[in-house]
């Protein structure tokens, strides 16, 4: 299966792990600007500006602009989802989110659209954005719960719900880090938790690499997340 994702530092850090803990045949390559909102993608789809890092697990190859990027290959799966801040303001989507879809679907008619619904921010997080939601970690959750909701089924798209794996795992108040600044996931553990979810969207968990360790995470951590995320994935609403 191949897979573009078009995001920012949030694809990025969801992606980072992917191909490295998959038994099965999986390529997936990142488009980054951090911080690139809908209306960014939308604006560099029209002047084509190759502004992006075309990135291997979280780490840059080249740069490009969206259309060689989709044109690269014949991909099976694109991603797509809002910049972190802006997830949960419905207005903030459109008119984008229609015309980037319209865009991919001219370029590459057979692939599949998905949306990738990225998580709230920690309680404390400085980030400015977070205002939008009254520095509330569950008033960001629920505001991106419902919007994209609404975006999945006005699109008729499927979601890879990362938000539901990190902020329920947060909720746990573990011993295990999952944020790095209050926004972004920790490396490895949070990305290691996300990569999860992100794969076993398309793959059965009995197809994960359970001989791969990041660099800084014990067995003992890593078979936590995987056993949270093995649960989220048979009991996920």
């Amino acid at each position: 299966m191949k897979i573009l994702t078009i995001g920012n530092s949030f694809s990025q850090d969801a992606t980072a792990y992917v191909e490295r803990i998959a038994l099965s045949d999986i390529y997936v390559r990142n488009l980054y600007i951090p911080g690139c909102s809908l209306e960014m993608h939308y604006n560099n789809m029209l002047t084509g500006e190759k502004a992006y890092e075309y990135q291997k697990n979280g780490k840059k190859i080249c740069m490009t602009n969206l259309e060689k990027a989709l044109d690269k290959m014949q991909w099976d799966v694109v991603t797509i989802q809002q910049v972190s801040y802006l997830s949960g303001i419905i207005d903030s989507y459109f008119p984008y989110i229609n015309e980037l879809v319209k865009f991919i679907k001219q370029n590459i008619p057979n692939a599949k659209i998905v949306f990738h619904k990225t998580w709230p921010y920690a309680t404390g997080c400085p980030h400015t954005g977070f205002s939008n939601y009254e520095y509330n970690t569950k008033t960001m959750y629920d505001s991106i719960n419902q919007t994209v909701k609404e975006i999945a089924s006005q699109f008729n798209i499927a979601v890879i719900d990362t938000a539901y794996y990190v902020y329920n795992s947060y909720l746990k108040n573990m011993d295990i880090p999952l944020y790095r600044d209050g926004f972004h996931l920790s490396i490895p553990h949070g990305r290691y938790l996300a990569a999860l979810c992100f794969y076993m969207h398309f793959y059965k968990k009995e197809e994960i690499n359970l001989k791969y360790l990041p660099k800084g995470m014990t067995s003992q951590q890593r078979d936590s997340l995987l056993f949270l995320a093995i649960q989220y994935h048979m009991n996920k609403p």
